[in-house]
């Protein structure tokens, strides 16, 4: 009648665990290098997602030594960087160096339960440049792989921000940021279902658009190549059969 308590190796659940950095950088005189305060010092083994969305009037190019590019794009008046990294807990802010003095608007944030060998399962960019088109922006839909676990997105426009930061429906805001003549607002596609593309949805932005993209980022779990917020059939199965064994 031995008894013990025992730990399902399953898989680990991705969860948004807070933001870092709303942070609004006017690029005036000169400045190209940049430090962006951390609300909070970030937890081990974290997921960090940087966006920055940047104004400008030519080529520049961002170096923010720790971090991985998943993304990159510029063009005649707008640049957009999306990074992330591996937190070793002892982070503070966000660094980095440019090689012209611009407007940044910074958001970061965190997310535990991810792979940390691999953890961008997917990503795609959505961008538009429009200088008198509709203020109704499409955030178009992903095409997750099947290890995508969680879905997150993060929209960027350089001519003012959004009309409303009300998550949209089968959204959760994760932090907006809005300066003169940027903004940059991270989602979540909530509730989430494994390899599900998140379906595309429209949000009104204040002014005829000049620059408007989203990205969408597809994030791997830790424990495994499914995705899930609960345990697999499988995995269950076998923690059922552990635990009857163990008893006999």
């Amino acid at each position: 009648n031995r008894s013990s308590s025992f730990r399902i190796l399953g898989l680990m659940a991705i969860s948004f665990v807070q933001n870092l950095a709303l942070y609004y950088t006017p690029g005036r005189g000169g400045i190209t290098t940049h430090s962006v305060p951390f609300s909070a010092t970030p937890t081990s083994g974290n997921l960090l997602i940087a966006h920055l969305n940047g104004y400008l009037t030519s080529a520049t190019t961002i170096t923010a030594t720790g971090w991985t590019e998943i993304s990159f794009t510029q063009s005649t008046h707008s640049l957009i960087q999306f990074l992330y990294k591996i937190s070793d807990g002892t982070e503070t802010s966000l660094d980095f160096t440019t090689s012209s003095h611009r407007i940044y608007a910074q958001n970061v944030n965190e997310f535990s339960g991810v792979d940390t060998s691999n953890p961008i399962a997917s990503s795609s960019l959505v961008h538009d440049i429009d200088t008198s088109g509709p203020t109704t922006w499409d955030t178009g839909t992903h095409t997750s792989t099947s290890d995508t676990a969680a879905l997150v997105r993060f929209l960027a426009t350089s001519n003012g921000g959004f009309v409303t930061t009300s998550a949209p429906t089968g959204h959760t805001s994760l932090g907006y940021i809005e300066g003169t003549i940027l903004a940059s607002w991270a989602l979540q596609v909530s509730p989430y279902t494994a390899g599900d593309n998140g379906a595309s949805v429209s949000v009104e932005t204040e002014f005829p658009r000049h620059e408007i993209s989203t990205l969408n980022i597809g994030l791997r779990e830790a424990g495994g190549s499914s995705a899930g917020s609960a345990l697999s059939a499988a995995h269950l199965a076998n923690a059922i059969r552990l635990q009857s064994n163990y008893k006999r």
